[in-house]
């Protein structure tokens, strides 16, 4: 398989064509060939697919693993297309395969989940009633090592965990949805401006919140946002990301991808959020200690000291963006 093109299986006339899809599913993935074989193996034994018009789209974002061979073995369904995207980052990921989508809906699916049976069918329903522009799916956690005894609330929702009940609602912001799960109508989605390339998971960088952004100014704009339970996946939690090496990382991604969001134009306002960022850090620090006292509740020593990690990215974050920013003045 040519990694440089878009790789649509068989002759041009099994091809699905533009007119007659609805829904573009898209797969971004970076050397994740065998937790990427068990989501799509996933995805097409749903038993609705043949009653939906719909193409799968895999971006494999610069991978050195066997990616390239697990989407060979798929490709006897005629709806599934290879795209190799070379700019690094899951955020540029996700731009290209809007671009190459042919669906009037987009959607994407992490290629670490278990689809749900009726999740197609689910989904595609959400739309079609509500007219929501974005529609976020329920998402839990599926363990591969048990977790450890300080695992609790918060660090389930950092693993990208979605659950507002049993009941399709509206979620204004889109406020508790994430990436893992998540569709938009294409053309709301590109009419603001798709997903940020500074935001967003880049080779092993732990960035996030690019998805974030989109739902806010989607929002914003008056669209409508709304949680479907019935479009379920299960999020795979490999033994590594029970280890607390790896929440170290991921809070201080989140740090860091918060300060490059929230960062201000004017200068008087880059001052004040930094002023708010140091006092969060005090308070956080001071958390910490008071927690690092108590004995007997590890899930709350270990939020604790997550949150500082958290503070302490986002204020050396601020910091660079501000020397960065006073030296291109000073130019």
């Amino acid at each position: 398989m040519s990694a440089d093109k878009v790789q649509p299986h068989g002759a041009s006339s099994h091809s699905v064509s533009a007119r007659e899809i609805e829904v573009t599913v898209i797969i971004c993935t970076f050397n994740r060939a065998e937790m990427l074989s068990r989501t799509l193996a996933s995805f097409f034994e749903q038993p609705s697919l043949a009653s939906h018009a719909f193409e799968l789209l895999v971006i494999d974002n610069n991978s050195t693993d066997e990616t390239n061979q697990v989407v060979e073995r798929f490709l006897t369904h005629r709806e599934l297309r290879y795209v190799f995207e070379p700019k690094q980052g899951l955020s540029a990921a996700r731009n290209r395969g809007v671009a190459e989508a042919k669906g009037r809906y987009v959607s994407f699916l992490d290629d670490d989940v278990l689809v749900d049976m009726d999740w197609m069918s689910e989904l595609v329903r959400a739309f079609r009633e509500t007219g929501a522009l974005a529609v976020g799916g329920r998402s839990l956690l599926v363990f591969d090592a048990d977790p450890p005894d300080w695992f609790g609330p918060e660090f389930r929702k950092l693993l990208s965990e979605v659950d507002l009940g049993d009941s399709r609602r509206v979620v204004p912001g889109g406020r508790g949805l994430f990436g893992l799960n998540l569709a938009f109508e294409k053309s709301a989605l590109q009419a603001v401006g798709g997903f940020d390339e500074n935001l967003g998971r880049s080779g092993n960088a732990l960035l996030g919140g690019e998805e974030v952004a989109v739902l806010r100014r989607i929002f914003e704009k008056g669209g409508g946002i709304v949680y479907e339970p019935g479009a379920l996946v299960g999020h795979i939690i490999e033994p590594k990301r029970m280890e607390w090496e790896y929440f170290e990382r991921l809070a201080a991604g989140i740090g860091k991808s918060l300060a490059i969001r929230q960062w201000p134009g004017g200068g008087v306002k880059r001052i004040a959020l930094g002023g708010l960022y140091v006092a969060a850090l005090i308070r956080d620090w001071i958390g910490a200690v008071w927690q690092g006292f108590r004995l007997g509740d590890a899930y709350l020593q270990r939020r604790a000291e997550r949150r500082l990690i958290t503070s302490r990215s986002r204020v050396s974050t601020w910091r660079s963006l501000l020397r960065s920013m006073e030296t291109r003045e000073e130019r």
